[in-house]
Parts: C-alpha cells; sequence; structure tokens
C-alpha cells in the first residue's frame, strides 16, 4: 500500500486475469508482482494489485516460471517506449 501512496502501478502477473499483456500500456513507475511458481500471487496481494495480467499461452502449458512471466512483461514495457 505504501507504494502506491507514492504513485506507483501496482501490476500482478497471473494465468487466472482477464486482461492479456497486450493490452497494457500504462506508464509511470511500475511494481510487478510474481507469485510463487506454484500457488501463484494469493488473494490478499492481488487485492493490492492496480491491475492483473496474464501472459496468453497456446498448448498445454498453463503458465510460466516465475523469472520468464517477468521477463515477458519487462519486454513488453520496453516495446511500448
Amino acid at each position: 500500500q505504501s507504494l502506491k501512496d507514492e504513485g506507483f502501478l501496482i501490476i500482478g502477473l497471473t494465468e487466472k486475469a482477464n486482461i492479456k499483456l497486450s493490452e497494457f500500456n500504462e506508464d509511470g513507475p511500475l511494481v510487478i508482482v510474481v507469485g510463487s511458481e506454484n500457488k501463484g500471487i494469493s488473494l490478499i496481494t492481488q487485492k493490492y494489485c492496480d491491475y492483473l495480467l496474464k501472459i496468453p499461452l497456446k498448448g498445454k502449458t498453463t503458465s510460466l516460471n516465475a523469472s520468464v512471466a517477468a521477463s515477458i512483461f519487462i519486454n513488453h514495457l520496453t516495446q511500448l517506449s
């Protein structure tokens, strides 16, 4: 909450989100929240997020390794600049 109070947007990455990564184009200071690779982001933490985003996947894979998901999101941000 203190980061939100300082003007940061809190972005959570979860396969259960309704907003696709490609639809996100906000600018400004961001905090990326990536949950544990087994359980994801807790419901309490999700409530603090301004946006919950998913990275669409094809095939049978339902989720990504946490570091891979964060890397894809950071790459997406660099493409917005």
